[in-house]
């Protein structure tokens, strides 16, 4: 016997399918289906295997709890322990991303002071989750600070000593991140980057895209 399990997603009305996966050579018996998403509350569902074809359908709900709202409908902080104590400077640990792709492998200090953009402050690692599960890594090092500002869909360096040179190279020239995009489907990653000449030079040669 087995269990096929079909994982997709609905986003602003469009039926967008993951993958599927088939777990086979299971005894009959009740079985506990755990499904895990960031920004949704987690699943837990009972699958009874006894000979017979059931099938069922769940849907997650959004986590409204647990997540800091960057910019109104594009981007979204989850965390798994959010101390508001400081209010308007949040403080989060735990499992920190920006709507379920960008993650940071450190604590991350959030800034919302009225009428000032949002600001995400951190000095982790980050990396980016494809849809298939892999790491991709954006900001190599541990221990080195930086912040970003939050406008509309983009985190953008607050000023030019957090344009940290990320991996990867074009023309044989090391990249400079001067900022990120994801995408409204929150499937992807760009980074905007500029080649690590001395500036004034790296505008004038202009800009490069990396996709993640």
């Amino acid at each position: 016997m087995y269990i096929l399990l079909s994982i997709q997603y609905t986003l602003r009305g469009k039926y967008r399918p993951l993958r599927k996966l088939r777990i086979g050579n299971l005894p009959l018996g009740n079985y506990t289906i755990k499904v895990r998403k960031p920004g949704f509350k987690p699943s837990n569902e009972n699958f009874p295997v006894n000979g017979g074809h059931n099938s069922k359908d769940k849907s997650l709900d959004p986590d409204t709890e647990n997540r800091i709202v960057l910019t109104e409908g594009k981007l979204y902080i989850y965390a798994d322990n959010i101390d508001d104590e400081d209010e308007p400077t949040y403080r989060l640990s735990g499992n920190v991303n920006i709507n379920g792709i960008l993650f940071f492998g450190g604590d991350v200090v959030v800034e919302k002071t009225p009428g000032e953009m949002p600001s995400v402050k951190a000095s982790s690692k980050i990396y980016a989750k494809n849809i298939n599960g892999a790491d991709e890594t954006i900001m190599p090092l541990d221990h080195v600070p930086y912040e970003f500002l939050a406008e509309d869909n983009n985190l953008i360096p607050k000023k030019l000593a957090y344009f940290f040179e990320i991996p990867g190279n074009f023309a044989g020239f090391f990249l400079k991140l001067v900022g990120l995009t994801i995408n409204t489907e929150g499937t992807e990653v760009a980074a905007s980057t500029i080649l690590n000449f001395p500036y004034p030079l790296n505008y004038l040669v202009g800009w490069e895209f990396k996709r993640f």
